[in-house]
């Protein structure tokens, strides 16, 4: 713990990028690998029914500790008193909601019109006191910046976990309870792994004092994340109560598709930079620079990505899902449009609470909610399509709300982030036009569909390669800044430091 405490907060930020972002993107082609292998064994609908359950499960898991860990996280002076009273609330409400889950499966299966849903709930609410153990360690590795361990328990937790578990299942013919068991298993291990490499003697305990410390923040954070949570997964409980599994699950596969990304670029930064900016929330300018510079980079990232994805999206559903998932691509395409807002909005979200504006984040969710339910709601006379409009126009709404907030808190000027978005929009016109052309070209020679998409996404790589070399300027100062990270972290490779 010392070298950790004893090394500066530019440095610890910097390591923590580089190993979140790697954690990030080996998850990532592993669930694409296990979700290429999952949706050729089993069908829409048993994805769609595991969809429907986990909206719940994940709603759920917003009340076991009241916001306590995001609040351990951003809290300047912790002691002892918050570490083992916020344990203590986290364990008992992860058995209450657990008990209170299990109870409510036959409602919530009516709810959904999916009988088969109550036994899945009743298995599922495990999750809620076993998860319990391990969320102030969590909290507490966060805090410490401790990415790199982190990064290891992820990979870990999903590839023998949910990985392991749900592929050998589903070759065995359990079907919807492969995808069932296989979550309940990586929570277990993820839960372990956290417990034990956190190193924290965690007890139990109470102080009044630390409990009101703790739910000063935690109650704002909470009812943030609820409407940040209703918003997610309000779209999932109108597919599926409205137009059936079969589409939940359809709807889900584009919903996840462009989540991995999203949760690449945003979640990366957001996992960082939100213990970061609560060590200097007090320093405006410091707070200005980083939410800027976090832009800039996530607009560089994904603009490119969002044109090369909407162009090749045939070719990537066919290669990871196979041919009967057709119906994911027009869903998919509308998404991917709204990439860079879902992604962007993550860094007002930490900007938000890394200042403790707690109150002000929370009714932003929940405008934000009732955007999505009403879309999906009028998007539903269109079908899934339709849903994946009515939710992208949402996207946009709270990207715009949660800007509005960040340039108050940071002081950032809307000239300064137009000229961002505006350079990066015009690299992502470039390179999509290169992609589209290369596409169209495999397309007329009828090569495989993997090939078309190595050739679609060369073509975007290259072309972004050559416009950083020859017009430096349209990247700007944020290239620079990734450069720097990425010879700080191989500098540090080659000296055998980590």
């Amino acid at each position: 713990m010392a070298p950790q405490a004893g090394r500066s907060l530019t440095s610890r930020t910097l390591d923590g990028l580089f190993w979140t972002a790697t954690g990030s993107a080996a998850n990532v082609l592993l669930q694409l690998g296990v979700v290429a292998i999952l949706a050729r064994l089993l069908m829409p609908s048993e994805f769609g029914t595991v969809a429907a359950a986990t909206s719940v499960i994940g709603f759920s898991h917003i009340f076991m500790n009241l916001g306590v860990a995001p609040a351990i996280v951003q809290r300047r002076d912790l002691t002892p008193a918050h570490i083992n009273t916020g344990f203590t609330m986290s364990v008992v409400m992860g058995v209450i909601i657990g008990a209170t889950v299990a109870l409510c499966a036959p409602l919530i299966a009516d709810l959904y019109r999916m009988p088969q849903l109550t036994r899945i709930m009743q298995v599922l609410s495990l999750i809620f006191p076993i998860a319990s153990f391990g969320l102030v360690a969590g909290a507490l590795l966060g805090r410490e910046m401790r990415f790199k361990r982190v990064a290891l328990r992820n990979i870990t937790s999903y590839i023998f976990g949910y990985g392991g578990v749900s592929v050998t299942l589903a070759f065995l013919g359990f079907g919807v309870w492969a995808l069932v068991l296989g979550t309940l298993v990586q929570t277990i291990m993820q839960t372990v792994q956290t417990f034990t490499i956190s190193g924290q003697s965690l007890r139990f305990g109470w102080n009044a004092q630390a409990r009101r410390d703790l739910l000063s923040y935690g109650v704002g954070s909470t009812l943030a994340r609820v409407g940040n949570y209703a918003a997610n997964q309000a779209d999932n409980i109108i597919v599926g109560r409205m137009l059936g599994p079969a589409s939940l699950g359809i709807y889900g596969r584009a919903y996840q598709f462009i989540s991995m990304p999203a949760n690449l670029f945003g979640t990366v930064t957001d996992k960082v930079l939100f213990p970061a900016m609560s060590r200097v929330q007090h320093d405006r300018a410091k707070l200005e620079r980083a939410y800027r510079q976090s832009l800039a980079i996530i607009a560089m990232v994904t603009l490119p990505i969002s044109g090369l994805l909407f162009v090749s999206a045939p070719e990537a559903v066919g290669v990871l899902l196979g041919d009967r998932w057709s119906a994911v691509i027009p869903p998919f395409q509308v998404l991917v449009l709204g990439l860079l807002f879902r992604t962007s909005y993550k860094m007002s979200d930490s900007l938000a609470r890394a200042s403790a504006a707690t109150m002000n984040r929370a009714w932003r969710q929940w405008i934000y909610a009732g955007s999505v339910i009403a879309g999906a709601l009028v998007g539903t006379r269109y079908g899934i399509v339709g849903v994946a409009a009515g939710v992208s126009l949402a996207i946009i709404l709270n990207f715009l709300l949660m800007l509005q907030l960040s340039m108050v808190l940071s002081g950032v000027s809307a000239k300064s982030l137009l000229v961002i978005h505006v350079r990066h929009l015009i690299v992502s016109v470039i390179t999509t036009a290169a992609a589209y052309g290369v596409m169209i070209y495999a397309r007329d020679a009828a090569l495989p569909q993997l090939l078309r998409l190595i050739a679609a996404s060369t073509a975007t790589g290259a072309t972004w390669i050559l416009l950083s070399v020859i017009t430096p300027k349209l990247m700007g100062d944020e290239l620079t800044w990734l450069i720097s990270i990425l010879k700080t972290r191989m500098g540090k490779v080659s000296t055998g430091q980590g």
